[in-house]
């Protein structure tokens, strides 16, 4: 009988062990045939190249060209209670500039 207590606590902490370990093991397998059938792409937007861009509440902006992102409102103090603190920076075909916060882009497109 007083072996049974460390029994049990044996038993519990291998079976947490091997389901940490298996869980561990399924997730590589699974990133592993995941590039094997979808390779990475290191394609991502660029600055001076043209896009449909889509909002996440439903507008679209034609053949804009992604400028850039502006810089934070005040650099010494990153941490400020300013919802508006950086954007990213549209130029749309007559020139305009549109300023949208990065979080509110659903999706784009390449149109060239």
């Amino acid at each position: 009988m007083e072996y049974f207590w460390a029994i049990i606590v044996v038993l519990v902490i291998g079976s947490i062990l091997y389901g940490v370990i298996s869980s561990k093991m399924k997730d590589k397998r699974m990133r592993k045939a995941t590039r094997e059938l979808l390779p990475a792409l290191r394609d991502h937007i660029k600055a001076g190249k043209k896009y449909n861009v889509f909002m996440s509440h439903g507008q679209r902006f034609d053949g804009v060209v992604f400028l850039g992102l502006s810089e934070p409102y005040d650099p010494q103090n990153q941490y400020l209670p300013f919802p508006l603190a950086q954007w990213l920076i549209l130029q749309t075909s007559d020139g305009k500039k549109i300023y949208i916060k990065p979080t509110a882009i659903r999706y784009y497109e390449d149109t060239e």
